[in-house]
């Protein structure tokens, strides 16, 4: 009887060290996926052509695939989203509510409209027409919000999600900041050279029902698209507020029906603000 009491203390003693060891891999396959996105350090692309799905690829690129993929944590949850709004996405430190969603009933393309939500000085609960700086003719339904803290000041990285005709679509961002009354200022000199280059754009101003352009302005372009397809891709992307750093899928060919799908990363630039 001892020496099965003995026998079955071992066994428990193996089972144990066994399963340590499990997780303790594990948590070295995080950590080294962390720090694969950690040593990024660069405002360079860091650009690598995936065969996806692949095993070799899951194994180094595997948690950011799924964090790429994964629906953002801005996203809110709700029972019942009030009329054209197919998302709401709440930032980081509650200020700020998105309410998006599309308008375009008749065509076979999509028009996003944005709505913001905050408090200003009084404490009023104020909601008004969101207009983000990227192109006026690829409107982009917010789908995340990320934030960021630089010399004491809080910025805030908007995701756009837009869809043009079959099989297009793209993903971009704008870097915001806003004063007490909610008023956004836009940055882009957080984007690196090879990002963000200056342009204008033409934007149009609609009637008051939104059916017709009654007018038109130049200004300079604020956003960045970080990818788009062509080709049915399974694009998209994840920005770390911790490390700067935009971690993407794009799609590296024009050609249609034959998405070449690649890995990209690239970090913001911290400028001497004055």
């Amino acid at each position: 009887m001892n020496h099965i009491k003995l026998m079955k203390g071992y066994l428990s003693i193996l089972i144990v060290l066994l399963m340590f060891g499990c997780v303790n891999r594990q948590s070295q396959h995080t950590d080294n996926v962390h720090q694969i996105a950690m040593t990024n350090n660069t405002s360079n692309i860091t650009h690598e052509l995936l065969t996806w799905p692949d095993s070799a690829t899951q194994i180094k690129y595997g948690a950011l695939i799924d964090a790429i993929y994964a629906k953002c944590d801005s996203y809110v949850k709700a029972d019942s989203l009030p009329d054209f709004v197919d998302q709401i996405h709440l930032s980081p430190d509650g200020k700020y509510r998105f309410y998006s969603g599309d308008v375009d009933t008749v065509s076979q393309g999509y028009n996003y409209v944005t709505y913001i939500e905050l408090k200003d000085l009084y404490g009023n609960v104020v909601k008004k027409q969101w207009k983000p700086n990227l192109r006026s003719d690829l409107t982009g339904l917010v789908c995340g919000v990320w934030q960021f803290n630089y010399c004491g000041k809080d910025y805030y990285v908007v995701k756009y999600y837009s869809r043009h005709y079959m099989p297009c679509w793209s993903y971009s961002m704008e870097i915001v900041s806003f004063d007490n009354n909610g008023n956004p200022t836009f940055h882009t000199e957080f984007y690196p050279a090879d990002i963000f280059e200056p342009y204008n754009e033409i934007y149009l101003i609609w009637d008051d029902k939104g059916d017709d352009v009654i007018d038109e302005y130049t200004s300079p372009g604020q956003g960045v698209v970080v990818c788009q397809t062509e080709s049915f891709g399974n694009i998209g992307y994840f920005f770390d507020s911790d490390s700067l750093i935009v971690h993407a899928i794009i799609d590296t060919t024009s050609v249609r029906w034959e998405p070449k799908l690649a890995y990209q990363s690239w970090k913001l630039i911290l400028p001497t603000l004055k």
